[in-house]
């Protein structure tokens, strides 16, 4: 076992995220910086401590602490754990969580945490689409992003609640579907609020629509009615 600073590059896949949440896959040198290293030849697992951080291409994951295990092929990021992306245009894509995983052979990925969230534009957009989630799984080679447990999405069209929601990358939008409970909408009407609760709900980034399925039950309040 040895035990030092150091800068480390491994080769892997990992995951370059385009056309609004994934596209491109991008194969090639990854590069580990942390304060100290430590290497377990036997078990063939690195340890990276203290500002760690890992930079391939247009991905930058930054944590507390990473392990690399090479037989698995499985990269795990804890603490404080930060993903800065970008796609095809440019555009940001940012995660965040206090645990993060991401297997390099099955191309999929985790992200957990109270704070999980993934924050994205998309194409004509002017601010942010937010997620969170205490569970975020994304599946690169069946292009799904998937969110489980107290999940949230804030767009200007109103904010979502929801036990579940899968993205999906054909047409930009994100599906809810009740699971425990039916997903829920807050939105903003002119001149009221209103919320609405249905057995499954479709977002559409593109144009910023919700589209609500099965038994639905809504209320308004008008301004005069708000206090």
């Amino acid at each position: 076992m040895k035990k030092f600073n150091f800068m480390f590059v491994i080769m892997f896949t990992a995951v370059c995220y385009a056309d609004d949440i994934a596209d491109d896959i991008i194969v090639g040198e990854t590069v580990i910086i942390s304060d100290e290293m430590e290497i377990k030849k036997t078990e063939e697992v690195t340890n990276y401590t203290g500002n760690s951080k890992a930079i391939n291409n247009c991905n930058e994951i930054i944590a507390d602490k990473m392990t690399y295990y090479k037989k698995k092929s499985d990269l795990l990021a804890e603490g404080k754990v930060k993903l800065s992306l970008k796609n095809k245009k440019g555009e940001p894509i940012e995660a965040s969580g206090n645990l993060a995983k991401y297997n390099t052979a099955s191309q999929t990925g985790e992200i957990y945490g109270d704070s999980a969230l993934i924050r994205y534009f998309i194409e004509g957009s002017t601010v942010p689409y937010t997620l969170h989630a205490k569970k975020i799984n994304i599946d690169r080679k069946n292009q799904t992003l998937r969110a489980y447990d107290d999940v949230e999405v804030i767009t200007s069209s109103g904010t979502i609640h929801s036990d579940n929601g899968v993205f999906d990358k054909n047409n930009t939008s994100i599906v809810f579907k009740k699971d425990k409970k039916r997903p829920t909408v807050n939105v903003n009407h002119d001149g009221g609020k209103g919320r609405y609760e249905a057995d499954e709900m479709i977002f559409y980034n593109k144009d910023n629509r919700i589209v609500m399925k099965g038994s639905i039950i809504g209320k308004i309040k008008m301004e005069k009615d708000i206090k």
